[in-house]
């Protein structure tokens, strides 16, 4: 037994004199490429220099966290994707996400919804709603950015946009999610843009009972949004949104103000001296009257305030003076936008003469017409005598060239079907030497096709009509040819 004993520790002696041994061989390596370190140009055995070394360590120090080795962890995944989302590089962002799995780091919700948003602000919605479906995989809760980068992206996304929408929202209602006022006003922008009144309507009046987020100036402002897609009845309910909003006591805004005039501008009967007739508002029985509420709630109307107001003057020069009157005491300025929405208006309701009028008023307030005042006449034209002297006027005004003002006329004479006035602006085309563009050809073409409904008026012996089309399409192929254009 103490034999045995005795070769044990003998055995063990010498382990341990071959351990130290080693160690001391180590050591002296460990030495010699320190003292050799110090050398100018040392390579070390991995082939990097001093300096390359040290900034390595320098990285693996501020990497390394609970003992391991972490060169980017979680919080700096975070904002890299946060900042790649801000300068629109989505696919580099979306990138990252493959690497922090590969690093086993599991995405909070900030890092999906710097994605979510910024796809929203695109109008992806294909990629948003991936997205939120994979960070609910995950088993991560969506939170109040994220419903609102989805209702972006669906506001700006059709016609896709509006399925995703109708599905998002039952899912919130089936789950009783709560939406914040931010989400809820976006929504109804969603609503609003893809026509759904009804639903943009409800979600209004049910955003404080059900979602806990009384509805502020931006709620209204979307829901008179949407009550500006119905043609048919869009005053009557901008009417009935007004009312609701003084009943909360909410404060109209500017975009309140301006949204409502759009919802009602389309009603019938309008009369720019008693608005009363046609807005059942009293504070609105006339331009000034408006102002005056406007001021009161602390709301400066601005350019496109007068001109949704302009869009309510057919014809009436008195009131046009009027109205630009009430501009100059708001210090609103007219500007050529503006000058030029007038002439279309007088133009369209073929008071030519009234409209050459506001360009000569534009003239004297310093203001210089443009291609869009000649293209806003062209809706007046009607005969050779029209055109010409609007052709004329142009000249006068330094404006060319003049192919885009033919290709409003050509466009106009088109979908009215005025077949001889299209053949006198085909001539007038070669007389002024108006090379064919494409835009004015593709015009041309779409002018001179046929229509199934033509087939009816055959049937009912409309010749006259059919007559004057075919006119128009042999003049159209002779002038092709006189272009040199190929012939279908």
């Amino acid at each position: 037994m103490r034999v045995g004993l005795c070769v044990m520790l003998a055995c063990c002696d010498v382990v341990y004199r071959r351990v130290v041994s080693l160690s001391r061989v180590v050591t002296s390596a460990e030495t010699v490429r320190c003292i050799s370190s110090t050398t100018t140009g040392f390579r070390g055995v991995d082939g990097k220099s001093r300096d390359q070394t040290r900034d390595a360590r320098k990285k693996i120090s501020k990497g390394t966290q609970n003992g391991f080795f972490q060169p980017k962890n979680l919080k700096y995944f975070v904002k890299e994707v946060a900042n790649l989302a801000k300068v629109n590089r989505i696919d580099d962002a979306i990138g990252l996400l493959d690497e922090m799995k590969r690093r086993h780091l599991s995405p909070n919700a900030v890092v999906y919804n710097s994605l979510i948003s910024e796809l929203g602000r695109q109008g992806d919605v294909t990629r948003s709603f991936k997205l939120f479906n994979r960070m609910k995989k995950y088993g991560l809760v969506p939170t109040d950015r994220t419903y609102s980068g989805l209702f972006t992206a669906c506001a700006r996304a059709a016609p896709q946009g509006k399925q995703q929408l109708d599905k998002l929202l039952n899912e919130i209602f089936v789950k009783g999610i709560s939406l914040s006022l931010v989400a809820c006003n976006t929504a109804i922008q969603a609503l609003s843009n893809h026509k759904n009144i009804p639903e943009a309507l409800a979600m209004l009046d049910k955003m404080e009972e059900q979602y806990g987020a009384p509805p502020d100036a931006r709620s209204f402002t979307y829901a008179l949004q949407a009550c500006a897609q119905d043609r048919d009845d869009g005053a009557s309910l901008a009417q009935v949104v007004w009312n609701d909003m003084e009943s909360r006591g909410v404060k109209p805004d500017l975009f309140v103000y301006n949204k409502f005039l759009t919802a009602v501008s389309d009603a019938p009967s309008v009369n720019y001296s008693d608005m009363s007739t046609w807005i059942a508002l009293p504070l609105f029985r006339n331009v000034e009257s408006l102002v005056k509420h406007m001021r009161s709630n602390g709301v400066r109307p601005d350019i496109r305030t007068f001109q949704t107001l302009s869009g309510l003057i057919t014809g009436d020069r008195k009131a046009q003076i009027e109205l630009q009157s009430v501009m100059r005491d708001c210090n609103v300025e007219p500007d050529v936008t503006f000058m030029n929405a007038v002439v279309r208006q007088h133009a369209e309701a073929e008071n030519l003469d009234t409209a050459y009028s506001v360009v000569n008023r534009m003239k004297e307030d310093g203001l210089s017409p443009d291609i869009a005042t000649c293209q806003a006449l062209a809706y007046g034209c009607r005969n050779e005598q029209d055109v010409v002297f609007l052709l004329e006027s142009a000249a006068v005004w330094g404006i060319s060239p003049v192919d885009p003002i033919f290709s409003t006329l050509l466009s106009l004479g088109g979908r009215r079907h005025e077949y001889k006035y299209l053949i006198v602006l085909l001539k007038l085309l070669d007389r002024c030497k108006v090379p064919p563009t494409e835009n004015i050809v593709n015009i041309l073409d779409k002018a001179a096709a046929e229509r199934p409904w033509e087939e009816k008026l055959k049937a009912r012996k409309k010749f006259n009509f059919l007559q004057f089309k075919q006119g128009f399409k042999g003049f159209l192929r002779i002038w092709k040819q006189r272009n040199g254009l190929v012939i279908d």
